[in-house]
């Protein structure tokens, strides 16, 4: 059996692969990427309301205040997002902004802070299999990671909303996990794991597989204690510290689910406290120390639906029924697997099912002494895949998590490509490296092709889950609103808002943003209502104009259910006699609305 010392190779083996990796794969994105970053068509609306709220704050809004005042107007939209990802993407704009103009600089933020971002997640992948194997599996890590459509597809150029940050700092903690030093490797743990949660609750879930491995050991064995405490410390302390500095100090504020919130915190810090009182006490029995963690955990459940019992249903379960049928149900990154495209489900799980296969085959090729690291490893990937198959979004941090497992084998079949003399076995173990690289995307295409002939551009879409036509999503597409009166009040399909609100002085109704949800209920109330209904709502918000793009997605889900629908008479080229028709740049509809006077 192989005996293998995870920490007998440079820390800085891989470094100046990982610079070159990067420098050649980010030129080519880049190039790929060049007419979709100039035209904004390659943005998504998360990103695309990402960088209205960084020229918000850039022109004088609050820190403090997160409301995008252009959006359900009077009101304002409240968002969720944190301000702390958007920091480096300001100074980068505010540095080139003198030299290039803003949308110049803009676009050069946009795209150098995700790449700079998967650079980071790859040397830590890297790091991982380093610690896992050998330099040959490091740089094959390195490798995947920039080829793994899951990872890319968060990282590419001009995706600077939060998702490719919380690959980055999953990653950062698991590659913790495998620190000698305890006590860094615990605060970097929990530092990486408040952050993860401060940017997103998305996060939640995996947060807590860190804390229940990490308190399993230290039941079995109380030596373990020292870095499940320097992690709860670092944690609560961070996650303090985080609020403070982006919210301030408003402890009474609305206690909401969607974000790290004065119940959270409560909560957390509650479990903390017994957790580290615990820990210092060091109970002998192991009984103790398992009813020490589960009191830990009741509590604080307990605090959290006492001190906001509408979060015992997760963040979506108090929206309301209409928004919830007709937005939430068509977010398919947040539906079970089983609900997901077969060639999706495919593209984003081969690899994880590579590293399953991969982790057993290693595992009893090395000294049982030896095996920890790789248990390790086997507990995060299947915890993660297990919760993506009820949140497929998920399957992005297990894709991470499979990279190191799968270059293992890559380096496995590199070394016997190396020590073979036979030509033919050395060329069908290039073709198999090569298969397994990009295996998903192979399979996923031959899966699409089997079952649909719409054409490659559909799996793109199916994606992305933005489906209007590129010319219509574009700076150009709608141009021709800036022809209209400024400002004007427009109802626009829910992805095509944040591109107005980006590339115009107008104001929308409502994005794909829940804690608006009151305005998205009206809008989606409004097409699918009949002409008579819709005058009501159309009305009450003093709507000017409703836009859309002729392949918006949104309103065809509306028209397939409610016939006879204003979305169904705007899609057939129907409109009521209220609603006039402006002429629009290609694939863009424009309708002045012009209501009856009584």
């Amino acid at each position: 059996m192989k005996s293998h010392n995870p920490f007998d190779e440079k820390p800085t083996g891989i470094v100046w692969q990982v610079c070159l990796v990067a420098a050649l794969s980010s030129l080519i994105y880049i190039f790929d990427s060049f007419d979709p970053i100039y035209s904004r068509a390659g943005w998504g609306p998360d990103d695309q309301l990402r960088l209205v709220q960084i020229r918000d704050f850039l022109n004088g809004q609050s820190w403090f205040d997160w409301t995008q005042y252009r959006m359900n107007v009077p009101d304002g939209a409240p968002m969720h997002w944190s301000r702390l990802i958007e920091l480096p993407i300001m100074f980068l704009i505010v540095i080139f902004t003198p030299l290039f103009g803003q949308d110049i600089a803009e676009m050069i933020a946009g795209s150098l802070i995700p790449l700079l971002g998967i650079t980071l997640t790859s040397y830590m992948l890297g790091r991982i299999a380093l610690s896992l194997w050998n330099r040959q599996a490091a740089i094959s890590a390195v490798i995947l990671t920039w080829v793994n459509p899951s990872i890319v597809f968060q990282f590419r150029p001009m995706r600077i909303d939060h998702h490719g940050w919380q690959i980055m700092l999953a990653t950062l903690a698991l590659w913790s996990m495998f620190w000698p030093s305890k006590k860094r490797g615990g605060i970097i743990l929990g530092i990486a794991l408040a952050t993860w949660l401060h940017i997103s609750l998305e996060g939640l879930p995996i947060t807590a597989a860190f804390f229940i491995l990490l308190g399993w050991r230290w039941i079995i064995e109380k030596a373990h204690g020292q870095r499940l405490i320097w992690t709860i410390a670092s944690f609560t302390v961070t996650t303090l510290i985080l609020y403070i500095i982006t919210q301030g100090l408003p402890f009474g504020a609305t206690p909401y689910c969607d974000s790290m919130s004065p119940p959270y915190i409560a909560a957390t810090s509650i479990a903390a406290l017994i957790m580290l009182i615990s820990i210092n006490t060091t109970p002998d029995k192991r009984w103790i120390r398992l009813l020490s963690a589960i009191f830990a955990g009741m509590s604080a459940l307990a605090i959290l639906f006492y001190l906001a019992p509408q979060c015992s249903g997760g963040a979506f379960a108090q929206l309301d029924p209409l928004v919830h049928d007709y937005w939430y149900m068509n977010i398919s990154e947040g539906l079970p697997i089983w609900r997901q495209k077969l060639h999706i489900i495919l593209l984003s799980v081969t690899m994880v099912c590579i590293a399953i296969i991969a982790l057993f085959n290693v595992i009893p090729k090395i000294s049982y002494s030896s095996r920890g690291n790789l248990y390790t490893m086997g507990f995060f990937l299947i915890y993660a895949i297990s919760i993506s198959c009820f949140v497929f979004r998920t399957i992005t941090v297990a894709n991470a998590f499979a990279l190191p497992l799968v270059a293992i084998i890559l380096s496995e079949i590199f070394e016997a490509y190396r020590r073979s003399p036979h030509l033919i076995k050395r060329l069908g173990m290039i073709c198999a490296m090569f298969f397994i690289a990009i295996s998903g995307q192979l399979l996923s295409t031959l899966a699409y092709h089997m079952t649909s002939a719409d054409g490659e551009n559909k799996i793109q879409n199916s994606i992305t889950n933005e489906t209007p036509a590129i010319n219509c999503k574009s700076v150009q597409g709608i141009e021709a609103l800036n022809r209209l009166p400024v400002p004007s009040h427009i109802m626009a399909p829910f992805n095509l808002g944040p591109l107005i609100l980006l590339n115009s002085k107008h104001n929308i109704v409502a994005s794909s943003h829940h804690r608006n949800e009151g305005a998205m209920r009206d809008q989606i109330a409004t097409m699918i209502g009949s002409p008579d209904d819709a005058i009501t709502i159309l009305k009450k918000r003093n709507i000017e104009y409703i836009v859309a793009c002729s392949a918006s997605v949104e309103w065809s889900n509306y028209q397939r259910k409610h016939q006879g629908s204003l979305a169904d008479l705007l899609l057939q080229e129907k409109p009521p006699n209220w609603l006039k028709p402006i002429s629009g740049n290609g694939e863009l509809m424009i309708w002045r609305v012009d209501l009856p006077s009584s």
